[in-house]
């Protein structure tokens, strides 16, 4: 339903655990003292926090229909940048493992994803080490007997250390495996440095993604596969690259493991995709899918899971209580996590967040979680979600690619707005690169009373502009359309127009859709009164320059009053290196918390007080 600007549809407080579409009523209340805890006794997809209470592990839980299954597997997934390209590739081998009749866990390490704990930790290997054994020990009480794991790059190694602490566990596969670890961490920073630049001064070890304490980095670069023990009646399958099939430590890897060895394809545009487009490798993901399944003999088994969605974590920084609560919700049953003060009122100060291409809802892997978790102290509640076609939300194709600057996408971004459930006066929407036009879109639908734009690329709200996602799709759009020789002109052209053209001309291109040009985007949220922040990178500032972006501030700041632009001294524009995350980090916080007129020492009074009583 499209809303007139400036109202939001109410939404209740309360958080709903939802199974998919296909699997209605088959969830039971277990507390009757207490929503958040239910019981799974059907197929279907489910999102849940297992393990320790004080340090939950988050995760999504495949049952097979009919609720019996002939094994558990677990997912380990690779860590950093890696896990988000790969998500949905392990959701689509998750999927296929489901409908062969394996219970599978797919899960974030604790400190990763939106587990709990810091990333940062001295001990953060074993910490991921721990979430493995954890995440099998939640199969098992679920009624199944004996394990498989997966480890997929980093995962694998992870696996296969903590494979000895697991009982029954009968197979191992080892996904595009990293064989040494040290080999691992110098091409991660090697990776960090050219998209990043030098940072001499962060005492922390930066790799694509994610920034790990020393020490921590020492234990990976410490790790060899071919030399960790594994139990000789396991079943061990590598799969590696044609490219690595020759190499030593494949070769010694297989012979040491008595393993069988299988040649993959597609990797690359995987995990290392040239752009926010991976490719998910659906032929590999069938074939791992099958060798598993023949690989399993046991027969089924009857599958109980206990499920919780929502869970109490503790904010270390101010030791304050906070609440991530999981829901689905929307026309496309959207994945929510809302993360609010333990005592937090509805309809209080709220922040919703967008994703870009491939993220999902922990944004440039994990600043979304981080900035949640700190800003429930303070007293603001944030909502992350799963657009169409990331994360959780639908099931994952085959062939399957990543899209941004869609309707869908659009209606998504509106929607999740509209779900928070709050006045506009109490709004603040914030997103990175394609996720600050769903944010800007529905800021000035619905109205909002600030706008944080991250490093925007796109500036046009038409459909004319064929974007790399749309180039790939070769099924929907044509080389001949109108359209595209339209913008193509426009681009061969462009450099020359830009400077030749009186800027209101100029503007009337970018209105159709023919070039970018930040006052189309800029104009309709300040003309509903929605003071705008766009911070940007040096090369998004660029950008923003060469498509005459301050001549666009210029007119609305004359007109209309509220819009800053902030440049952000040193990084990438997909955060990908740790100063600009943390600088983002800092200037969204500060311009949340001055929109909500909310002081910066309130959390250390409140703790202050809190200690006392």
């Amino acid at each position: 339903m499209r809303l007139a600007r400036g109202h939001v549809e109410p939404a209740s407080s309360t958080c709903h655990f939802g199974a998919l579409p296909n699997t209605p009523g088959n969830t039971a209340e277990m507390n009757k003292n207490t929503s958040s805890t239910h019981v799974a006794t059907d197929g279907g997809k489910f999102t849940t926090w297992f393990g320790n209470e004080p340090s939950p592990l988050f995760g999504t839980l495949h049952v097979p229909a009919g609720g019996t299954a002939r094994g558990g597997v677990v997912l380990c997934p690779p860590i950093g940048k890696e896990h988000v390209d790969s998500y949905r590739g392990l959701m689509l081998l998750a999927q296929k493992l489901c409908a062969q009749g394996m219970l599978v866990l797919r899960f974030d390490y604790l400190g990763t994803g939106d587990s709990s704990g810091e990333q940062t930790r001295e001990d953060a290997v074993e910490m991921w080490e721990s979430s493995v054994v954890e995440a099998a020990e939640f199969l098992q009480s679920c009624g199944v007997r004996e394990i498989t794991l997966v480890g997929l790059r980093v995962g694998a190694l992870i696996a296969t250390s903590a494979a000895s602490k697991i009982r029954e566990i009968t197979t191992l596969v080892l996904w595009d495996p990293v064989i040494r670890g040290r080999t691992f961490v110098q091409q991660q920073k090697a990776l960090n440095l050219l998209a990043a630049g030098p940072d001499a001064d962060d005492p922390l070890i930066p790799l694509v993604g994610m920034s790990v304490h020393p020490l921590a980095a020492q234990r990976l670069s410490g790790m060899n596969l071919a030399a960790l023990p594994v139990d000789p009646s396991i079943n061990v399958l590598v799969a590696s690259r044609p490219e690595h099939a020759d190499t030593v430590g494949v070769r010694q890897l297989v012979e040491s493991l008595s393993a069988d060895h299988m040649n993959i394809d597609g990797q690359a545009p995987y995990i290392e995709p040239a752009d926010f487009a991976v490719q998910i490798p659906w032929h590999t993901v069938s074939s791992l899918a099958q060798w598993i399944s023949d690989s399993t003999r046991s027969l089924r088994t009857s599958v109980t899971a206990h499920l919780r969605h929502s869970t109490t974590l503790l904010n270390s920084q101010f030791e304050l209580p906070i609440t991530e609560c999981i829901s689905y919700g929307g026309t496309n049953r959207m994945l929510t996590i809302r993360t609010a003060p333990a005592s937090s009122v509805p309809g209080g100060p709220t922040l919703v967040l967008y994703g870009t291409a491939s993220e999902h809802r922990i944004g440039p892997s994990r600043l979304w979680v981080e900035l949640a978790r700190e800003l429930a102290g303070y007293g603001i509640t944030t909502i992350r979600f799963d657009r169409t076609s990331t994360g959780e939300t639908t099931a994952a194709q085959d062939r399957e690619i990543s899209t941004i600057y869609t309707p869908e996408q659009r209606a998504d971004g509106v929607e999740a707005a509209s779900n928070a459930g709050v006045r506009p006066e109490n709004l603040v929407v914030a997103g990175l690169c394609s996720g600050s036009w769903s944010a800007a879109i529905a800021a000035a639908e619905l109205g909002a009373n600030r706008a944080i734009l991250v490093n925007p690329l796109r500036w046009t709200t038409r459909q004319l502009e064929f974007t790399r996602s749309q180039s790939l799709a070769h099924a929907e759009y044509s080389r001949g359309t109108f359209a595209l020789r339209a913008h193509n002109w426009a681009v061969r052209f462009k450099d020359k127009l830009r400077d030749r053209l009186p800027y209101r001309a100029w503007l009337a291109l970018g209105q159709i859709g023919l070039v970018q040009v930040p006052e189309v985007l800029l104009a309709p949220l300040v003309e509903a009164g929605v003071a705008t922040t766009v911070l940007v990178s040096p090369t998004d500032e660029e950008w923003f320059n060469e498509n005459r972006g301050h001549s666009g501030v210029r007119r609305l700041r004359k007109a209309f009053g509220t819009i800053e632009i902030r440049r952000l001294e040193q990084g990438d524009h997909a955060l990908i290196g740790p100063r600009i995350r943390a600088s983002v980090h800092e200037e969204m916080k500060n311009s949340i918390l001055t929109t909500f007129g909310i002081s910066h020492s309130r959390v250390h009074d409140y703790s202050q007080r809190r200690r006392r009583q």
